[in-house]
């Protein structure tokens, strides 16, 4: 099926909000997919019942599966299967947007050598989320006080986890995620533990034990402890992000959704716990759950998102998702038929943390890093423009671009494995092609490549490789750590290849790009590249194209 690529005609802001229109409605009404597929997770504190597709760029969406009927409640996206994992969406752009379903990892259908399976212990939450509730069991449902949204009893029920995770169990799931390219930070929840410290005890076990292992940025999920300081101790053990999740602002909607949640902590409690941890872990690394579908007053809801970013905490607006098995399988969410009234909301809550200087895209690990509930970080694009740099702010220094050597050789080859392996907008041949190892990227080196990239934090972040050809400069293999995109790295890199290319009186820069990959389209022609010839297929499959700029014989402007 032919599909017009409607994306070449509009502009940039254009898209953009169109790319946060199309993941609220997928967030909202769901989306009906094919008998064969799996409809996702069923149990968890968290949304159930989803599937994880790639958009525009790096978004996410973790869209719910709906069924029965919930198509016609929630007005589901019938979505068309396109084949290669890929479907159409009606009713945007012309003809329909394409998506792409993000691969099921390998390593979930493993065991650990005790014949535990490996999804009993950790699950992959979006791209590259890694995610597990450390105790299976909350105490509100002891006291019949749990959340009424909640289904954390129902995976346990059904045989798909354990009560307790076992700390090493956890490392050796993690350690085959990261071979998979499919664990670049980690989330730790916990059902509500009776004592007074709400489960901390049982999270400063696990981080220290994980920290003699590993530093991937870990995320911990807590109620608000009694006292307060006993948030340092997650600090002290090396946890990174803490999600504080109130759910709803309102009184009255916490007391009949949240009973238990609202007898432990009152809002002055939540907004005490939040400065609290924004002073242990710093602006932007904070986050709170705020639930979307309950009848919310939306006003009241915008003064509470400024009094809660003003703090530093970053707010995770979520369309509410009936989860099968809870006290509230059937309840209708008010969102309903007001999608452009989220699509606002959405809006208002990014303008607002860019007021701040708050960037969701530098939270360091947990549901603000997956996104895949939430159009914050589309929002955001959306308020803040194409370009967001790490403090986003303009001023900001460009990364450094250094030229890497052959002692470099092992880590460059750890990153390739880290980003390609899961770069599944490319053909499964071409990632393989582009997975090389230490010795094959030393060869190049002394074949004529130059890898050029930068370091940042004390590890290498990002390079592309470039060789000097009758035709020009080529550069070829860009790639940028999932922890340092939307930064500036990739701008910085392309002004280095065109200085590069003029210090050595190259007739030209050229490079193929997806034609998929839109928004580094646009950043190429910034520089003033122009595409040359049609499209054509460098890999069978992948449909790439060409982009080449003559050079000139005095530097530009927006190069010195």
């Amino acid at each position: 099926m032919e599909v017009e690529c409607w994306r070449d005609t509009v502009s940039a802001e254009s898209q953009k909000l169109e790319l946060l229109r199309l993941k609220v409605a997928m967030l909202v009404r769901g989306v009906v997919l094919p008998s064969s597929e799996s409809r996702g997770r069923e149990g968890g504190a968290g949304p159930t019942l989803g599937r994880y597709f790639l958009l525009e760029g790096d978004s996410v969406v973790n869209a719910p599966v709906r069924s029965g009927e919930a198509v016609e409640r929630f007005g589901a996206l019938k979505i068309e299967a396109l084949g290669d994992d890929e479907y159409l969406v009606p009713g945007f752009g012309r003809g329909g947007q394409v998506v792409r379903a993000v691969s099921y990892p390998e390593f979930q259908k493993e065991s650990l050598p005790d014949g535990t399976p490996v999804s009993h212990v950790a699950l992959v939450h979006g791209v590259d989320s890694l995610a597990t509730t450390i105790v299976q069991h909350c105490d509100y449902f002891t006291q019949g006080k749990e959340c009424k949204f909640c289904t954390i009893p129902l995976s346990l029920k059904l045989g798909r986890t354990v009560l307790r995770k076992d700390p090493e169990q956890l490392l050796a799931v993690l350690r085959a995620a990261e071979r998979e390219g499919r664990a670049s930070n980690l989330t730790l929840t916990i059902g509500s533990q009776a004592g007074p410290d709400r489960g901390i005890t049982e999270y400063v076990e696990f981080v220290s034990y994980l920290r003699k292992h590993t530093r991937i940025p870990i995320c911990v999920q807590i109620e608000p402890p009694k006292p307060l300081s006993q948030l340092d101790a997650l600090r002290d053990a090396g946890v990174d992000s803490v999600g504080i999740h109130i759910e709803t602002f309102e009184d009255d909607l916490r007391e009949k959704y949240c009973p238990g949640k609202f007898a432990h902590a009152s809002l002055a409690d939540y907004l005490a716990c939040w400065r609290h941890a924004v002073d242990l872990f710093g602006p932007g690394q904070v986050s709170t759950f705020i639930l979307l579908g309950f009848g919310e007053d939306l006003q009241r809801l915008r003064m509470e998102l400024k009094r809660c970013i003003d703090i530093g905490v970053i707010p995770v607006l979520v369309p509410f998702r009936p989860n099968p098995g809870s006290h509230l399988e059937d309840f209708l969410p008010s969102y309903i038929g007001k999608e452009e009234q989220i699509v606002d909301l959405y809006i208002d809550c990014a303008d607002l943390l860019h007021q701040r200087g708050l960037n969701p895209f530098k939270h360091h690990a947990g549901c603000v890093r997956c996104g895949g509930c939430t159009a914050l970080k589309e929002a955001y694009t959306y308020v803040t423009g194409t370009e967001i740099t790490s403090s986003d702010s303009s001023s900001e220094e460009e990364p450094r671009i250094i030229e890497f050597t052959e002692a470099d050789a092992p880590e460059l080859a750890e990153l390739i494995r880290l980003v390609w392996s899961q770069a599944s907008e490319y053909t499964s041949e071409w990632r393989r092609k582009r997975c090389l190892n230490s010795d094959q990227i030393k060869e190049e080196m002394h074949s004529g490549y130059h890898y050029f990239g930068a370091r940042q934090e004390g590890r290498i972040t990002g390079f592309y490789k470039a060789s000097l050809t009758p035709e020009g400069l080529l550069g070829e293999h860009q790639t940028v750590h999932p922890d340092f995109r939307h930064q500036g790295l990739v701008r910085a890199m392309y002004r280095q290849f065109l200085i590069y290319a003029w210090k050595h009186k190259a007739a030209s820069n050229y490079c193929n790009i997806l034609v998929s990959q839109r928004s580094m389209c646009q950043l190429v022609e910034s520089l003033g590249f122009k595409p040359e010839g049609l499209p054509y297929e460098q890999s069978p499959g992948m449909l790439v194209q060409l982009y080449r700029r003559p050079s000139s014989k005095t530097l530009p402007d927006f190069l010195s």
